[in-house]
């Protein structure tokens, strides 16, 4: 399996597919400039989104594990990719917080909506799916 085979897999693969991508991504994240990494991610987390299922708790601590070690955190460039990766992937509500007191950038009320939305201990990108489906029931 090699990245470049995502595009032979239908637009919105299964989650066992994100992840063995996402993995791919990650095994071969120190031989790659770090933007290639998030763009990676980013792409591969619109396509977790899209399967509507929680990743498993192994890929979602790969992922935080990566954004902690890689220094983007500390970096205002890549802020708002480390927030929406957060968002995709299901990452625990703190790590997000802590991402969202750092970020200036011009989404900051969408990424705190996001945040006050999500119950439990993650985030939930599907939160404003489920409040729309409540405003139009019958």
């Amino acid at each position: 399996m090699k990245l470049e085979d995502l595009n032979n897999y239908p637009e919105y693969p299964e989650i066992e597919v994100v992840e063995q991508f996402c993995n791919l991504v990650l095994d071969q994240a120190e031989t790659v400039m770090i933007e290639e990494t998030l763009g990676n991610l980013r792409c591969l987390g619109d396509k977790q989104w899209h399967t509507y299922k929680i990743p498993s708790e192994t890929l979602r601590e790969r992922v935080k594990a990566w954004l902690v070690y890689s220094g983007v955190l500390d970096s205002m460039k890549y802020l708002e990719d480390v927030l929406v990766i957060a968002f995709y992937f299901c990452l625990d509500k703190e790590f997000y917080k802590n991402a969202l007191e750092r970020y200036t950038g011009m989404h900051q009320q969408e990424f705190a909506r996001s945040l006050e939305n999500s119950t439990g201990k993650i985030i939930d990108p599907w939160w404003s799916l489920k409040c729309t489906s409540a405003n139009h029931q019958p």
